[in-house]
């Protein structure tokens, strides 16, 4: 039987706070089974990672994001999750917020969700 777009939705959006909750923790053992061979991370500053350079950031980072559903579209066994993502981070002693437009892909292989780009651009915090 065929997934629905409800289900597809609600496997992307976990894998997505599995993502999370692993960076987050630091965790690159949680993580790289997440992420797929040809993965590329494309940082707000331009920097861009591949699978191992992005694991190696995620070792040595020590921050937190807020959980998040970005708007997600669908297309058989690829999804795009589009929005914006807060990061929180201690920065030489000083606390650091930071506003970014995340663009990330994921795509079903073997009936395995993994995220295979990632794009952040920087934006400004929304107004209060």
């Amino acid at each position: 039987m065929a997934d629905t777009d409800c289900d597809v939705r609600e496997m992307v959006y976990d894998l997505e706070e599995r993502r999370r909750v692993a960076v987050d923790a630091g965790d690159v053992a949680t993580l790289s089974p997440m992420l797929a061979d040809g993965y590329q991370q494309v940082h707000a500053d331009g920097t861009i990672d591949d699978k191992s350079s992005a694991l190696a950031r995620v070792a040595s980072y020590r921050g937190s994001s807020e959980p998040r559903r970005p708007e997600m579209l669908v297309f058989g066994d690829v999804a795009i999750m589009k929005g914006p993502a807060v990061r929180r981070a201690v920065v030489d002693g000083v606390a650091r917020e930071g506003w970014i437009y995340t663009t990330q892909i994921a795509a079903r292989e073997g009936g395995v969700w993994r995220f295979v780009h990632a794009h952040a651009t920087l934006m400004p915090p929304p107004s209060t």
